[in-house]
Parts: C-alpha cells; sequence; structure tokens
C-alpha cells in the first residue's frame, strides 16, 4: 500500500489520540484556578501562550514523530 503526505485517516487517528491526551475539558478548572488572580487581559496572554505551545508542540509531533522515534 503506498502512503501518501495526506493520509487523512491515520492523521485524524493521531489527532484523536493527542487530544485526548491533552485533556482540554479538564484541563479549564485547573486554568481557571491557577489565573484567578490574573485580570482579564494577562489571563487572555496566558491563554493565547499556553495555546500556541500546545498547538506547536502538536504539529511538530505530527510531522515529524516517526523521524524522531
Amino acid at each position: 500500500m503506498i502512503q501518501t503526505f495526506f493520509d487523512f485517516p491515520v492523521y485524524f487517528k493521531f489527532f484523536i489520540g493527542l487530544f485526548a491526551l491533552v485533556n482540554p475539558v479538564g484541563i479549564i478548572p485547573v486554568f481557571i484556578s491557577m489565573t484567578s488572580y490574573q485580570t482579564a487581559a494577562a489571563r487572555n496572554k496566558t491563554n493565547l501562550t499556553a495555546n500556541l505551545s500546545v498547538a506547536i508542540i502538536l504539529w511538530i509531533s505530527l510531522f515529524l514523530g516517526d523521524t524522531i522515534l
């Protein structure tokens, strides 16, 4: 079987697995409790930084995971 770069079923399975590991629904209470002292602007900046960090890590894992392993 020839594997293409855009093998969507494989990417979908990979995304679902990483989504379960990241668990964004379960982290909401933790984020709220850790940022309760911050102003709304600081909380938004923290949110953006955390989300971009996770997105970058997930993209790197997606494209370089097999090479790294």
